[in-house]
C-alpha cells in the first residue's frame, strides 16, 4: 500500500516534537517545507514563497498540507492546499479570522450576543476611524494584527491611545506587510491591517474553546481555562479540562460551532478565546485562531486520548475523525509557563541532564525552554509586559497533584539570572 505524504508548511520545533511521537504520524511520509518564518517576518515576501512552495511541491505526490503556524503559516498552508485540491479551509476564511477587524465583523453577524462592543481606531490620528461605534473610555485596544498579546492594552484616555499608535510603528512595518499582501491577492475584503482596533472591556475566566470542521460538521474538542498572573492578563497557565460547568461550556461549544460553520470555515482545526462572566451569565468572544492550538495538543492527548495533530491530519486526508473524552492516562492537564516580569540576562539554563531526570520521572511530559546563558530575556519573543523563559506540559490524577509535580520540575529544571 502506498503511504500517503503530508506537507508541514512553516513548521514549528511542535510539529517536530508531537509528530514524531505521534503513532498516527508514523504511517504517513512527511515533508517538511519552509521554517518558521514568524522569526523573519522582515525579510519574507509570502507571494515569492507561495511561487517557489508551488513549484518545489508539484511534484512530491502529495495527498495533503498543513500548518499549525499562526501567522503566516496558516494562511500560507490554506493557499497551498486549494491550489493543490486538498481538503482544508478557504484562504480567504482564514485570512478574515486573522484580521481581527474584519473577524469581529463577521462574529457580529452570526453571534452578535457573544460578540463585544468594537471599533477600528486608524494609524494617523487617534479618533474612529469606522464611524460606526464610540466607546466611552477606558477600553481594550489590539493591533488588527499581531500575537502573544503584542501592544494589547487598557487605555483610559486619549494620551494613551497616542502613545499606543506611536509604538506600533515598527510593527506596523514588518509585521503587516504580509497579511496585507496576502489580504489584497487572496482575500475577499479590502481593509488596511495597520490600525488598532478597540473593544469594550472583557472581565470574568479566560478560556480557548477549541474544535475542528469536518465536511462542514463542527465537533469541540474541549474547553481549556487560561488561568492569569493576579493583576496581569500575562497567562500563568493552562488547565484542562476546565472548571466552568458543563452547561457554560456546552454553550460556549455550541457558540464556536455555529460560528465557525457559519463563516466557512472547513476540513480544519480552529481554537477560539472567550471570556465567561459569571456576574452576568454572559459568554464573550476574544477572538477565533483558525488553527490548532499546537500548545494544547499533548492535553488533549493526556486527559482524552487523543492528541490533536493527529486530527489535523486526518482531516487533511479525508480520514474520518473518531473523538471521544476523558479516553487518556490522566483526569487533568496543564501547560505551566516559566514566566517574570523583570527584565535579566540569563546566566544558567538547565542542562540535558536536569531534563533527562525530569523525562524519566514523567514520561509524557513536554518541556520548552528558551533563550541561552547571556541573552538577556528581552533578546527573546516576548509580549512586552512580561518576560517568558520555558514551558511545561504535565498530566496528573487531580489538580493536587499537578501542582506538586509541576513545582518538582521547576526545582529541577535550574534557570538563573542577574541584573
Amino acid at each position: 500500500m502506498t503511504r500517503k505524504k503530508v506537507a508541514i508548511v512553516c513548521p514549528t520545533h511542535r510539529d517536530a516534537r508531537e509528530l514524531k511521537r505521534l503513532d498516527y504520524a508514523q504511517s504517513i511520509d512527511l515533508i517538511w517545507y519552509g521554517d518558521d518564518v514568524s522569526e523573519h517576518l522582515e525579510e519574507f515576501e509570502p507571494l515569492r514563497f507561495l511561487e517557489d512552495a508551488a513549484r518545489d511541491l508539484f511534484d512530491k505526490n502529495l495527498s495533503g498540507i498543513i500548518s499549525t503556524d499562526d501567522y503566516p503559516g496558516s494562511i500560507l498552508g490554506s493557499i497551498l492546499a486549494q491550489e493543490f485540491h486538498f481538503l482544508g479551509p478557504r484562504p480567504e476564511v482564514v485570512i478574515a479570522c486573522q484580521h481581527k477587524y474584519r473577524s469581529r465583523i463577521l462574529q457580529r453577524q452570526v453571534v452578535p450576543d457573544s460578540t463585544p462592543l468594537f471599533s477600528l481606531i486608524g494609524p494617523e490620528a487617534s479618533g474612529f476611524v469606522d464611524g460606526e461605534i464610540e466607546l466611552p473610555f477606558p477600553f481594550f485596544i489590539k493591533p488588527v494584527k499581531s500575537f502573544f498579546s503584542i501592544l494589547a492594552r487598557t487605555v483610559s484616555c486619549e494620551e494613551d491611545v497616542l502613545d499606543s499608535l506611536n509604538r506600533a510603528r515598527n510593527h506596523w512595518e514588518v509585521f503587516v506587510p504580509p497579511l496585507a499582501k496576502l489580504t489584497k491577492q487572496y482575500g475577499d475584503f479590502s481593509m488596511r491591517a495597520d490600525c488598532f482596533i478597540a473593544e469594550e472591556i472583557l472581565v470574568g475566566s479566560q478560556v480557548t474553546v477549541e474544535g475542528y470542521v469536518e465536511n462542514g460538521c463542527a465537533t469541540i474538542l474541549g474547553v481549556v481555562d487560561s488561568v492569569m498572573f493576579p493583576g496581569t492578563f500575562c497567562f500563568q497557565r493552562f488547565e484542562y479540562p476546565s472548571r466552568l460547568s458543563e452547561l457554560v461550556q456546552e454553550r460556549m461549544g455550541d457558540t464556536a460551532a455555529r460560528l465557525m460553520k457559519e463563516i466557512g470555515f472547513n476540513n480544519s482545526l480552529f481554537n477560539i478565546e472567550m471570556m465567561y462572566d459569571s456576574s452576568r451569565d454572559k459568554i464573550s468572544i476574544i477572538e477565533i485562531n483558525p488553527r490548532m492550538s499546537s500548545q494544547f495538543a499533548d492535553l488533549y492527548e493526556k486527559v482524552d486520548g487523543v492528541n490533536s495533530y493527529e486530527i489535523q491530519l486526518k482531516l487533511a486526508l479525508g480520514t474520518p475523525v473518531s473523538y471521544s473524552r476523558r479516553n487518556g492516562k490522566y483526569a487533568v492537564a496543564a501547560s505551566f509557563v516559566l514566566r517574570t516580569f523583570a527584565d535579566q540576562r540569563i546566566t544558567r539554563v538547565p542542562g540535558n541532564k536536569e531534563i533527562k531526570i525530569v523525562e524519566e520521572r514523567f514520561p509524557d511530559a513536554r518541556i520548552e525552554l528558551f533563550g541561552a546563558p547571556g541573552d538577556m530575556l528581552s533578546d527573546l519573543f516576548q509580549d512586552g509586559v512580561s518576560y517568558r523563559y520555558g514551558v511545561i506540559n504535565l498530566g496528573g490524577m487531580n489538580w493536587g497533584e499537578l501542582t506538586t509535580f509541576f513545582k518538582e520540575c521547576e526545582k529541577t529544571l535550574t534557570f538563573t539570572f542577574e541584573g
